[in-house]
């Protein structure tokens, strides 16, 4: 609990609020007449337009990506991109999916949105994300990172979101 305290008061977050600003939570210090523009999660501005990413599965199954899309996201892997980690297990690093994702997107045409707090277990923390294409909920997947001391929570954030990619 201790540990959680810290990484939400590093991130200007009030005990009781979720990992996100907007109607579903907030910083500490701003009240209710919180300035949210230039947000990412202002629901008042760009693609946010009416749905809360936090909790929506809008577009979800709606119908197919295009042909090309379909194509770029189904093609076989790189066999040389494919890594093995220390206890064996093959894996395929976060940036090559990135790149994939750009590939069949575009840069911008697609985004990890956190789907609630971070969560501590021990020295593993870990947290919900939705995988949003073209405006359109995808998937969502749990992240989760091993940490050693509180210096190492902003690295151990990055992972998560890595992670469940």
């Amino acid at each position: 609990m201790q540990r959680l305290s810290l990484l939400s008061r590093a991130a200007g977050l009030t005990p009781a609020t979720p990992a996100f600003g907007g109607e579903l939570g907030g910083r500490s210090g701003g009240g209710e007449n919180q300035d949210l523009s230039g947000s990412l999660f202002n629901p008042d501005e760009g693609y946010l337009q009416g749905s809360h990413w936090s909790t929506s599965f809008q577009g979800m199954a709606t119908q197919p990506f295009e042909s090309r899309i379909s194509e770029m996201l189904m093609a076989p892997v790189t066999e040389s991109d494919i890594e093995i980690k220390p206890d064996g297990l093959l894996y395929l690093p976060e940036i090559k999916y990135r790149r994939i994702l750009n590939r069949a997107f575009g840069p911008g045409g697609w985004g990890l949105v956190p789907r609630g707090a971070h969560s501590v277990s021990g020295r593993t923390l870990s947290r919900e994300y939705a995988l949003v294409c073209l405006g359109r909920f995808i998937s969502q997947a749990r992240g989760e990172q091993d940490f050693f001391d509180e210096s190492g929570l902003a690295t151990a954030t990055e992972g998560c979101k890595s992670n469940a990619l």
